[in-house]
């Protein structure tokens, strides 16, 4: 009788290697792609789906019992991953995390592992849930360390519905979020997870053998198992510029005098008394769809401390000699 690491190892020499029986072909996307849930856009109807997938467990390699098809599109701005995974029985589709990068893997939910260089060791993972949730991280090396690796923060769109067959999944990948050599884009290495809760059942695609495990789900940090991902054709990189303004203001009290520091900035008295510091100049902080944080586009006003043998005349109190006024921390 065999050992289980021996049992392992004997069907992992067994499997067919990479890319022999499992390749995703992408397709190009000439109209908008709405993220809304719902796959009715042309392009997933002509996008062909991997599906087949098979379990990691409870039953390594066997089937999946409930369907998975994952359709793959692309255009100049993203790449495109629309998903369908079907359940007998939607009204049990676990779902309730709803805050960015929280413990998603309590509810339904699935993993799209992007090898963009198709090196074969590295990858960005995208992980979501029925609600659309997100959370990711990026890995080299097939080894995904926790938590440093899942610091990492993407900006991708994404939303999920539950439906009759089941739930289905829309994702928008921009290339500004991601980095990949445009002499080689047309092919890269992906992999597909989903988890059914209810019957704690883990399935993939391609599949990745008990065997190669590393330390995320699914075997999906085994970058050398992943499916090549093929028809990428005329991506550019972009180019992902943040801003985030920040500013400190130091201030100490002088008799009667406006500190140095800030003599060069325009001072006016405001009703209720004590002179007002408005900064010269305005700070704009873009956020993915084009919207700012709350308040980013208005000046920040600090007010400087009253002199000594007076108050304030709507009771507020001035900082401490020698203390410093941070702005807001930046939105992200």
């Amino acid at each position: 009788m065999l050992s289980l690491p021996r049992l392992l190892a004997a069907q992992a020499a067994s499997e067919p290697p990479p890319g022999t029986e499992s390749v995703v072909r992408a397709v190009r996307a000439w109209s908008h792609v709405e993220i809304d849930g719902v796959l009715d856009e042309e392009v997933w109807r002509e996008a062909p789906a991997a599906s087949g997938f098979r379990q990691r467990w409870p039953v390594d390699g066997a089937p999946a019992t409930e369907r998975t098809e994952v359709r793959v599109a692309f255009d100049g701005r993203a790449i495109y991953f629309g998903m369908i995974m079907y359940d007998s029985q939607p009204h049990r589709i676990m779902r309730s995390i709803l805050h960015r990068e929280g413990r998603i893997d309590k509810d339904d939910r699935v993993i799209i592992a992007l090898d963009t260089y198709h090196d074969r060791r590295s990858a960005y993972v995208f992980e979501l849930n029925a609600f659309g949730t997100q959370g990711d991280a990026h890995f080299t090396n097939e080894r995904l360390i926790f938590p440093d690796d899942w610091m990492w923060e993407g900006v991708y769109e994404s939303a999920a519905r539950i439906t009759e067959r089941g739930w289905e999944l829309e994702v928008a990948i921009p290339l500004t979020t991601i980095r990949f050599d445009p002499a080689r884009m047309q092919t890269m290495g992906v992999a597909f997870y989903r988890s059914i809760r209810r019957k704690n059942e883990e399935v993939t695609w391609p599949h990745i053998p008990l065997a190669y495990t590393g330390t995320l789900e699914g075997g999906m940090d085994q970058a050398s198992r992943f499916a090549p991902l093929t028809g990428l054709e005329g991506l550019r990189p972009g180019r992902h510029v943040e801003v985030k303004p920040f500013g400190i203001v130091g201030a100490q009290k002088v008799e009667g005098v406006l500190p140095g520091a800030l003599r060069a900035l325009p001072v006016r008295e405001q009703p209720g008394g004590g002179p007002l510091l408005q900064p010269p100049h305005r700070s704009l902080q873009r956020h993915p769809g084009g919207r700012a944080p709350h308040g980013a586009g208005r000046p920040l006003l600090h007010r400087l401390p009253e002199p000594a043998d007076g108050g304030s005349k709507a009771g507020g109190r001035g900082p401490a000699p020698g203390s410093q006024q941070h702005g807001p921390a930046p939105q992200r």
